[in-house]
């Protein structure tokens, strides 16, 4: 796995870490301000945090193994999500053994939908790192 490749995986786990501090100022400072605690807000914050920590924890795991994995699949189908006005729009590739990936920028401009595909990718947190299309 490259550095950048790592670089991405870490800012990935930022959200969670952001989080969590607005849930410890949250119960901490804010309880000692406003007195008693909203139970919706509390909800609230305790599902971000399960949703963030699972995507933190998968990222963590592939840094921690240090190894993108590389393997041959079938792209199907390229999904895309997001705007014109968003600067980075998501792309999702559904493939026939791996199934769905994130693709990253670079991956997303390699693609050749209904093709063969050789695909480094991070199996934890399902991203597509590169894809080369294989030979006929």
């Amino acid at each position: 796995m490259t550095l950048p490749q790592k670089t991405r995986l870490l800012l990935d786990c930022l959200p969670f870490a952001f989080f969590s501090v607005v849930a410890a100022g949250y119960v901490t400072v804010l309880r000692n301000v406003y007195g008693e605690l909203k139970l919706s807000i509390l909800v609230f914050l305790a599902v971000v945090l399960l949703v963030t920590g699972y995507q933190a924890l998968q990222r963590m795991r592939d840094i921690a193994s240090g190894i993108a994995l590389v393997r041959e699949d079938v792209l199907r189908n390229v999904l895309g999500r997001g705007s014109q006005r968003r600067r980075r729009s998501h792309h999702i590739g559904e493939f026939a053994a791996l199934g769905r990936l994130k693709l990253t920028p670079n991956a997303f401009r390699q693609a050749i939908g209904g093709r063969r595909h050789r695909v480094t990718y991070s199996p934890a947190s399902k991203i597509a790192w590169e894809l080369e299309a294989a030979e006929l």
